[in-house]
């Protein structure tokens, strides 16, 4: 518990220091699982800049599913290991990221940013980010689902990313007569 006073203690001369603003935005736990808690996303954050720094650059030099995954290969400090929240301890357990929630990150955080990244830069690699997140596997949500069922085979991270933008963008505000699958859907 030493750390967390540290850290208060830490924070109120830094606050005063710099004049800084509280922030008014609050952390939501409802509905999430433990392991999913704020506090400990957080902390994985936390450790992951700071035992690899220089994160852009590896992420940048990373060829393969298999080295993206090692760079997120986060954990949290020792005092997380036994607490979901500052102030409350809990059972001891290992906080560490899934293989499912890393390949989450990867097709929403680090591809889109390297793809832009390099459209910005005008590189040739963003095919290659295209080329990546063809290689993992679909999404499992309802949107995936649905599609499924409907007939349409999701088989790659990329189709059930097209499959979230045509639900969001098309089926849900009823645009089906401007989207050539709902032409496909309804005979048209």
């Amino acid at each position: 518990m030493n750390i967390f006073i540290n850290c208060k203690k830490n924070h109120k001369y830094l606050k005063h220091k710099y004049q800084l603003n509280p922030s008014h935005e609050s952390a939501a736990f409802f509905r999430l699982r433990p392991t999913n808690f704020p506090t400990i996303r957080l902390a994985q954050l936390a450790w992951l800049l700071h035992e690899k720094p220089r994160i852009l650059t590896l992420v940048q030099s990373a060829k393969t599913l298999e080295d993206w995954y090692a760079i997120l290969d986060a954990k949290t400090s020792s005092f997380w290991d036994n607490h979901y929240h500052f102030d409350t301890p809990s059972k001891k357990r290992a906080n560490r990221l899934t293989k499912s929630f890393k390949q989450l990150l990867l097709l929403n955080t680090i591809f889109p940013f390297l793809f832009q990244y390099y459209s910005y830069l005008g590189d040739a690699r963003k095919s290659d980010v295209i080329d990546l997140v063809r290689k993992l596997s679909p999404e499992k949500n309802r949107y995936v689902t649905n599609f499924n069922q409907l007939g349409c085979p999701i088989d790659d991270a990329l189709e059930s990313q097209a499959c979230i933008q045509l639900k969001q963008n098309y089926c849900s505000p009823r645009r089906c007569l401007k989207c050539a699958f709902g032409h496909k859907l309804l005979n048209l």
